[in-house]
């Protein structure tokens, strides 16, 4: 928590120029909220080309996780970071949290809660990206692909998107807190 507000709180107290308007800033709510459903709709677009994880595999894999670190046993999870399934399981989880970050974003009646819900979902990206970097590397080792090549390049064109995306919207949402007077109503 003590994370987002200090990303709220240093993006507030940058100097912002009329130039904000003219990157697509919405100043309704309404017109915050239509961003963020594209970025959702491109995130769960880019997760689709995932392979999925059978459920008994993903109750094994948090099973085991679960089990190993209680035991602090780091072979234990090692031995499960190497099942075939754990990479593809990390991108379905972390995508999870975002979008339910996304999620509480289209939710919320006032800016201030958008802006710390958005701050949540930047954080929470950074794992999704890390979680697909390190689920493509692995599946580009494999002998049979899940993921051709061209639909990795669309992946990683997603997720670089979805990160502008995301900084854009927040940087949005605190220009609209900053400038309540120029932007409309702060709890629009």
């Amino acid at each position: 928590m003590w994370l987002r507000i200090a990303i709220v709180a240093l993006a507030a107290s940058l100097p912002w120029s009329g130039a904000a308007y003219a990157k697509g800033c919405a100043n309704d709510l309404a017109g915050a909220k239509t961003r963020i459903a594209k970025i959702s709709e491109n995130v769960a677009s880019a997760i689709s080309r995932v392979e999925q994880v059978p459920p008994s595999e993903a109750a094994y894999i948090v099973a085991e996780i679960k089990e190993a670190r209680a035991q602090g046993n780091k072979e234990r999870l090692d031995i499960v970071k190497r099942h075939p399934f754990y990479r593809a399981h990390q991108v379905a989880v972390a995508h999870q949290r975002l979008a339910a970050d996304l999620s509480r974003v289209e939710q919320q009646s006032l800016r201030q809660y958008v802006a710390f819900h958005l701050a949540d979902a930047l954080l929470d990206y950074s794992s999704l990206y890390d979680a697909f970097d390190k689920y493509l590397d692995f599946d580009a080792s494999r002998p049979q692909r899940a993921v051709p090549a061209d639909v990795r390049e669309e992946i990683t064109g997603y997720m670089k998107t979805t990160k502008y995306a995301l900084h854009n919207a927040l940087r949005c949402e605190i220009r609209v807190l900053r400038e309540p007077s120029r932007a409309g109503s702060a709890s629009r």
